[in-house]
């Protein structure tokens, strides 16, 4: 059996096309699961999701009994989801985005990645995802923990 740790955060600004540094707010969504059938890599993995199709092959529904946010084939119209995965093992980890900043044509995301409980009795996987506009946006730099992860292109 997999246990799956699971946000999403939906970007409300990204024009990007500034060359000032500008913070996005962001909405954390929690209703999504990572399927069993992605293969995570120990590094993990950094996806840009164009479309809905692309987003189901990826995540499954996970209703719980908070309040429930779900992606709508719509959101896909004028907005790209941009998403970490990763194979915690028989670990639980903490995923969680600190910080989102525009600098230019990209986006800079903070995220911590830290230790909650080591030694579980299944292997997990977990993500953090970020729905956002398509502005300009061409890159997205990843900061785990303070130190540079990953630049991602953000492909047409």
């Amino acid at each position: 059996m997999k246990t799956i740790t699971t946000v999403l955060i939906l970007i409300v600004a990204c024009a990007c096309n500034t060359g000032q540094k500008a913070e996005v707010n962001f909405v954390a969504y929690t209703n999504y699961f990572v399927k069993n059938t992605v293969e995570v890599s120990d590094t993990g993995e950094y996806l840009h999701i164009k479309s809905m199709e692309e987003f189901k092959k990826v995540f499954g529904v996970a209703a719980t009994m908070s309040e429930q946010n779900w992606l709508q084939e719509s959101d896909f119209n004028d907005k790209v989801v941009i998403a970490i995965l990763k194979n915690y093992g028989n670990n639980a980890y903490k995923l969680k985005i600190t910080g989102i900043n525009r600098v230019k044509n990209r986006l800079v995301v903070d995220y911590e990645y830290t230790l909650e409980t080591e030694g579980l009795s299944h292997n997990s996987t977990g993500y953090t995802a970020v729905l956002l506009n398509k502005h300009g946006c061409q890159t997205v730099k990843f900061y785990e923990n303070g130190k540079f992860a990953y630049d991602l292109i953000l492909e047409n």
